[in-house]
This record gives C-alpha cells, structure tokens and sequence, in this order.
C-alpha cells in the first residue's frame, strides 16, 4: 500500500516546475491529485495522471474561482487531504520605479502569491480537518530564514519578499487552529530552482540550483512524518545543503530557523 492512498491532494501552480513536480510525487505515493494553474498546459499534466486526477484553469488572484475548484475537487474525488500552497508569480519592483507600475505590480503580486494562498488555505483547511486531518503546506522562499547563500533579499525584491513573509503569519496561525483537528500546516523554504521562474528570479547569479524533484521528494517525506509530525515550521531548502527536514524546532525558532 503507497503512503497516500486513499488521499486527495491539491496542488496549485501545478503546470510545471516545481508544481508538477509536487504533483507527480504525490501521484506516485497514491494520491488522487486536483491540479490548477493559470497555464493551460495543466490539462496536458492532470491528463499524464490518468483517472485519479482534476486539472483545471485557475487564476489564483480569483477568489471566486478559488471557490468553484474546491468544490469541484470535494465534488469529483471526495474531498481534501492535503493542500500544496505552491502557485505564485514573481515581478523586480525596483523601489524608485514609476508609481503606476510600482502599484500594479503591488497588486498583482500579492493577490496571487499572498491573497490566493490566504483563499486556498481558508477554504481548505475545513475540509482537510472534516476528514479527520492533514496537511497544508506552503511553499515559500528562503529569502525569510536565515542567509545561506549570497544574494538574499535583493532591493528589487521587496513586494515579492513580502508576500512570503506573509506566509509566515499563514503558517504559524493556522497551524495553532487546526491542529486540535489533526491539521498540520508547515511551509517549505526554497532557495534558487532550476525552473522557468527561477531563472526568471535570480538570473545568472545563481551558481548551484535545486531541482524540483528533490523539493518535492522532501515534501513526501514531510508528509511521511503523519499526523504526530511536526506543524507550524519553515523548513529551509538551500542549493549546497542536504535536501532533508532536519530535527524539530523550538517553538521560538520555529519560523525564524
């Protein structure tokens, strides 16, 4: 028996990348997978799983539409078992840049990558505890723990970075609520990836990259620790360090590392 048969997991931002990554992982272990994405190639990775899978065109910034997948995925597979946080977009905001672009940048980004986390994880979290517990993890960037490679935090960063600062906040108080009902919430910490949006972020000023496979096997083994596991931590994941969750932490550095 694989390790999440029997369970319904949504992925979002799951058209490639580190999404589709997340997504195969989870098909491996017998997860029925409900996948979303802005980019239609999301039918094209939902239809590679066959029959126990949901793909379908989401706009992360739509809470609306965030509203109508999740019914959808309770609808066609049963419920929700576990939520991957993962969509979101990523834009240089130069700090003296023109004041109707720096605006529109604002609010482009933090409607997908904060707002429609916020969404996901409101309406989620209910099914995921109704079925007795689970998961929601977050995926956001090492920019928020502690330096381990150079080039954190760039100026041209700010909105971005506050969005997943904001993932903090998600992941520490949802992980409080919910874990009387059997729902873990930790947010994965991801240094420079070897994707699309990788490249598009850090440039060339990255000389080793993470591969998607190895984030979305520690996602696995994340969920492996079940339900006794640990709840409302960042976990760092850095090119040039072992890919691993490492020991728990205090309660006090628990999001700070």
């Amino acid at each position: 028996m694989a390790l999440l048969d029997g369970k319904v997991a949504i992925v979002t931002g799951a058209a490639g990348g580190l999404g589709s990554a997340f997504a195969s992982a989870l098909a491996r272990e017998g997860a029925a997978v409900a996948l979303c994405d802005i980019d239609p190639a999301v039918q094209s990775v939902g239809a590679s799983f066959g029959g126990k899978a949901l793909a379908r065109v989401v706009d992360v910034a739509d809470p609306a539409r965030i509203a109508r997948f999740v019914d959808e995925t309770v609808a066609a597979l049963g419920g929700i078992d576990i939520l991957v946080n993962n969509a979101s977009v990523w834009a240089a905001t130069p700090v003296l840049a023109p004041w109707d672009e720096a605006l529109g940048d604002f609010e482009r980004l933090v409607n997908t990558n904060a707002r429609g986390a916020f969404v996901f994880g409101r309406l989620c979290g209910g099914h995921i505890a109704a079925r007795g517990g689970g998961n929601i993890v977050n995926i956001s960037t090492d920019d928020v723990m502690p330096p381990r490679r150079p080039g954190t935090n760039p100026e041209t960063t700010d909105v971005f970075n506050a969005t997943r600062w904001a993932m903090n906040a998600f992941t520490r108080s949802w992980a409080i609520a919910l874990q009387p009902r059997g729902v873990r919430v930790n947010s994965l910490c991801v240094g420079p990836v070897d994707t699309a949006l990788g490249h598009q972020q850090h440039g060339s000023a990255v000389g080793e990259w993470l591969q998607p496979a190895q984030v979305a096997s520690l996602l696995i083994d994340l969920l492996r620790e079940g339900p006794d596991g640990r709840t409302g931590e960042n976990i760092g994941v850095w090119p040039a360090y072992p890919v691993e969750l490492g020991p728990r932490k205090l309660p006090h550095k628990a999001l700070i590392g």
